[in-house]
């Protein structure tokens, strides 16, 4: 039974965080993306993408990205789960901006499926755009996340940016804090984004992350809706203003000559990996288990951490010292345990 409830918590924290699934197709074959993981990339300044795609209506298909710039990334590697759903592995830039993921089906026409929004907001010259979920752990008793986003400054002065800077709304507008994550930095005017990683402990199991705010209850503070937010880009964004059906087709044959070259490789390897799924499996189990592992330790590193600068925040406070990581984060997560509690005892009695 409590391996149960494990499962049925880990569904509810990653259900929190997932934008809702890309869909496209032709007559014939359907895909869907259903989620997107970000990890560090395997050099410096690059980020593994982790797509979880399901096809129907077609034995296997290739797949590509394009971004922003137009620049075309392929899959480095396939892992497969069942027939027709699988894993696909991309190596690409950290803060790339995606516009579509182009599916070729083994037969039939190629097609687009227009990439997620990626999320910014701005307040007193500060963007802050958010990139996804990176890091999480889930336990009976609590949950914790982790989100990378970017901030850039664009003002005339120096803004120092810290974890104590960032709120976590659950479904009920309940504000969660931060302690941990990254290390203060100072943001100088004009300089390019810079990537951080904001980390979440002690959130309730129960809650669903909501919004994810700058500088909450500021008034310049600024707000990233993890519901309505993570919407797909509309044609317009991705084509241009005007677009038609005949500039999606135009774009999703761009790249059909290069796709053509690598179709018979990545057919070979995806029917390998098709049939040889069943005894892959519990190797690929202990692979995932063994990268679960690693980024539970992590957070529960994050999480002690965070106890012991609390710790260091209330032993400043009983001693005459004023401490401005206390007078930032009024609710800490021991704060708000405190009321919970007092909450309890008031119904009590």
């Amino acid at each position: 039974m409590r391996s149960v409830i494990g499962v049925l918590l880990l569904m509810l924290a990653l259900s929190v965080v997932q934008a809702s699934p890309l869909q496209g197709g032709n007559d014939n074959v359907k895909c869907t993306l259903f989620e997107v993981y970000r990890t560090p990339g395997e050099e410096n300044g690059t980020v593994t993408l982790k797509l979880d795609v399901g096809l129907l209506g077609a034995e296997n298909a290739t797949y590509e990205l394009l971004d922003s710039k137009d620049q075309i990334f392929r899959p480095t590697e396939y892992k497969s789960y069942q027939p027709g759903r699988q894993m696909l592995v991309f190596q690409v830039p950290e803060g790339a901006l995606f516009k579509l993921m182009k599916v070729t089906p083994t037969a039939g026409a190629p097609f687009n499926m227009n990439w997620w929004l990626t999320p910014k907001g701005t307040g007193n010259g500060l963007t802050l755009r958010y990139y996804g979920l990176v890091d999480w752990l889930i336990e009976p008793e609590l949950q914790a996340v982790s989100f990378d986003v970017s901030l850039a400054n664009g003002g005339d002065s120096s803004i120092f940016i810290s974890p104590e800077n960032f709120t976590l709304l659950d479904q009920w507008g309940w504000p969660y804090y931060t302690t941990t994550g990254f290390s203060g930095v100072d943001l100088e005017p004009q300089m390019a984004a810079t990537h951080i990683k904001v980390s979440f402990v002690g959130v309730s199991p129960f809650s669903r992350p909501s919004t994810l705010v700058y500088d909450y209850l500021e008034p310049n503070q600024i707000a990233i809706d993890l519901d309505k937010d993570l919407a797909p880009l509309s044609d317009d964004v991705v084509y241009g203003t005007g677009s038609s059906s005949q500039s999606t087709s135009a774009a999703a044959a761009a790249s059909a000559p290069a796709a053509q070259a690598q179709q018979t490789a990545v057919q070979e390897q995806a029917a390998s990996a098709a049939t040889t799924a069943a005894s892959e499996t519990p190797a690929l189990t202990a692979k995932t288990n063994q990268s679960t592992g690693e980024k539970a330790m992590s957070l529960k590193d994050e999480i002690n951490a965070s106890k012991e600068r609390l710790n260091g925040v209330n032993q400043g406070t009983s001693s005459g010292n004023t401490s401005t990581v206390s007078e930032k984060i009024g609710s800490s997560i021991d704060e708000a345990k405190a009321r919970l509690e007092a909450v309890r005892k008031g119904l009590a009695s």
